[in-house]
């Protein structure tokens, strides 16, 4: 049994793109605000219309926006706003398996430059398109948390039909995609190489390494006197020391109090 994948926004840029692109062996429903040679009519903004659309669908993915940064909110309201908030209730109504949200980069757009984001960073939009945007991943992670649906947000940074020109690309953007690769090989291998050594013997420069000890052997959990600091053993020879007498010690020679 094929896979009914329900695509909104599919008559937009990136739909008309990526609609070729997609398995063949899926159903797939592209939809838009007006219909058009394989491409049928759905009002996001209408809550009773998705409902009916996206019965069955094991899938939807949410296209349909004004991906303008500079739109104005009176523009944004009805596709970003509401429309995502129609697609996201109707999605879990209707028990879709996975939803896929279209975000962008201008949620986070407002972050200082040479900060790196991660995907654990809090939205930090510089335009209301971008506050639209964040407005859509929370209403993701609440369908997700709610519902039997999964949810996706993908932060689209850049868009193009045609692969850019070389030369039109700063160095430093082509340092930002080489050089995690490049840092990979470079790197010392993990559980060896030359780098750990060179580690352990800075760190024994600075402190005194404690005696061997079997392998699997920890020592026992002690707590310390009254007034006095507790010294345990971590790997790699460190020492740590608990400032505090009244916390106390996990067993393990690599655990942390």
């Amino acid at each position: 049994m094929n896979r009914r994948v329900l695509l909104t926004g599919a008559g937009g840029l990136i739909g008309r793109a990526i609609g070729p692109l997609l398995p063949t062996g899926w159903d797939l429903v592209r939809t838009d605000l007006h219909a058009s040679d394989g491409i049928s009519a759905l009002d996001v903004t209408d809550l009773d219309a998705c409902r009916a659309a996206f019965s069955g669908a094991d899938a939807v993915v949410h296209l349909a926006a004004v991906p303008d940064p500079d739109a104005s909110w009176e523009q944004l309201l009805p596709a970003n706003v509401v429309g995502a908030h129609q697609v996201a209730v109707a999605a879990g109504d209707c028990g879709v398996r996975r939803l896929v949200l279209a975000s962008s980069l201008q949620a986070v757009s407002a972050t200082p430059a040479g900060t790196q984001i991660r995907s654990t960073d809090p939205p930090r939009p510089a335009n209301l398109y971008g506050a639209t945007k964040a407005w859509a991943e929370a209403l993701g992670s609440w369908v997700a948390a709610t519902t039997a649906t999964s949810v996706v947000a993908l932060r689209i940074g850049y868009f193009a039909l045609q692969r850019p020109d070389a030369d039109a690309v700063s160095p430093a953007e082509r340092a930002a995609l080489v050089e995690p690769s490049r840092r990979r090989r470079a790197g010392p291998r993990r559980g060896g190489g030359r780098g750990r050594r060179v580690r352990r013997r800075r760190r024994h420069l600075r402190q005194p390494l404690p005696p061997r000890r079997p392998r699997g052997h920890h020592p026992p959990a002690r707590l310390p006197a009254a007034g006095r600091r507790l010294v345990t053993p971590l790997r790699l020879g460190s020492w740590r020391r608990l400032s505090d007498p009244r916390r106390g010690v996990r067993g393990g020679g690599d655990r942390r109090p």
